[in-house]
């Protein structure tokens, strides 16, 4: 949960309010909204927003009693989703909302066989960060994987045995958030699929990604325990520091974590959009607007949403996040960047240093394909692992990923 969510729910009382047709009940998990839901609420008369944290607001839909009208929320592309959620055309042939106003691939992505079933919100993409003082000559926006690996292996150097500066490595980041980006940019495509398992893939993509990843850190240090004895040797400071210090060449970084860090340690980096054939891979946790499909407030939620997909009211947001002073606690809109990209391009250089002239290039985008509702923790409990133990087994795997998600779900369904 994000670190301001004691504020949050401290203000969530003020917007409750007695449930009719003119109350809004929103299901949502981010706390964000209780604060955008307290502004909603002093701007208008007719409807008031009642603001519920949920975790995963729809596959609670079914247990119950109570129901949202609207609900916010990560991980709404799936076909689990859409037959709870209300048809969104009419906001935009109402014009409730510009529909030009959005990134066109990001709109798109909501959209299935003509019919709008959510309106992204925001979202985050993967930066490669460096040293502001870098010598390094690449100043293109997009920082490609094929440059990064390479200038990487030439910034590695040893002394006495060791190594005692690497330019970068697939294992760094403790959320191993590069491990599954590297899936998304070498096409392996994980997507919602019926059957057994619910999830597909390219198999071929996969097997080439963990080879890909395997001789990376062969090509740079030689050997997993070399990389090993590198963390475990330097990486006690953050690695913001160990960029500054000239440690590292690069780390990698999503967007949200990126502009939350203290001002005077954003000062020592600068960042590319870090990309594979000019495509930014859109994070998976995109959040997104719905309407439940027997909500009692339709047009209040109707009306929700023409106040809050408003340029004017995400510079109202963007400025009050900043007076709060809580840029640190959360990123821009619902800790992201804005899918309105007038306000993205326009209102965020305002007040994310670095972003002038090289917000988000919208032709570069890539929408994360629908995933099942279950996601989250399929990628925790059984893709990352078996990925890790992947790259880090020299030899072939005893077990395929499938059969261990074969596994998984037996487990699930009580049938070992």
């Amino acid at each position: 949960m994000p670190r301001f969510s004691t504020l949050v729910f401290a203000v969530s009382f003020l917007v409750y309010a007695c449930g009719s047709r003119t109350t809004i009940v929103i299901w949502t998990d981010k706390p964000e909204f209780a604060l955008y839901a307290q502004y909603y609420n002093v701007q208008h008369t007719e409807y008031k927003a009642e603001v519920h944290y949920i975790e995963s607001p729809v596959t609670q839909l079914d247990t119950r009693k109570d129901k949202p009208d609207v609900i916010i929320a990560r991980y709404l592309n799936n076909t689990a989703a859409y037959s709870r959620l209300e048809n969104l055309n009419f906001l935009f042939n109402r014009k409730y909302i510009n529909e030009n106003s959005f990134y066109p691939v990001l709109l798109e992505s909501g959209r299935k066989k003509n019919t709008q079933y959510f309106i992204p919100v925001s979202f985050n993409l993967p930066l490669c960060v460096f040293a502001a003082n870098s010598a390094r000559a690449e100043t293109a926006q997009l920082l490609e994987l094929d440059t990064l690996k390479k200038e990487g292996l030439h910034y590695n150097e040893q002394s006495g045995g060791g190594w005692e500066r690497l330019g970068f490595s697939p294992l760094w980041d403790k959320t191993h958030g590069f491990i599954m980006l590297m899936t998304r940019l070498c096409a392996v495509d994980f997507h919602e699929a019926g059957g057994t398992l619910k999830l597909a893939w390219n198999n071929d993509a996969l097997k080439t990604t963990v080879h890909s990843l395997r001789e990376w850190i062969n090509d740079s240090t030689g050997s997993i325990q070399a990389e090993d004895d590198f963390i475990y040797k330097y990486f006690f400071n953050p690695e913001y520091k160990l960029l500054a210090d000239g440690r590292i060449l690069f780390a990698y970084m999503r967007s949200d974590d990126f502009w939350m860090l203290h001002d005077e340690q954003n000062a020592l980096l600068d960042f590319r959009w870090l990309s594979r054939a000019a495509m930014i891979p859109v994070a998976s946790d995109t959040t997104a607007f719905a309407v439940y499909k027997w909500a009692r407030a339709k047009k209040g939620a109707a009306d929700f949403a023409r106040w809050f997909f408003n340029e004017e009211t995400q510079e109202m947001l963007l400025e009050k996040n900043n007076t709060m002073h809580m840029n640190t606690a959360v990123f821009g809109i619902a800790g992201g960047f804005s899918t309105l990209h007038t306000v993205t391009d326009f209102f965020f250089p305002k007040y994310y240093k670095g972003l002038m002239g090289r917000t988000p290039p919208a032709a570069a985008l890539t929408p994360p394909a629908a995933l099942p509702e279950n996601w989250p923790e399929l990628r925790n409990a059984v893709i990352l692992p078996w990925l890790l133990s992947a790259v880090r087994n020299t030899q072939e795997d005893e077990r395929t990923l499938a059969e261990q998600l074969d596994e998984w779900f037996a487990i699930q369904q009580g049938q070992f």
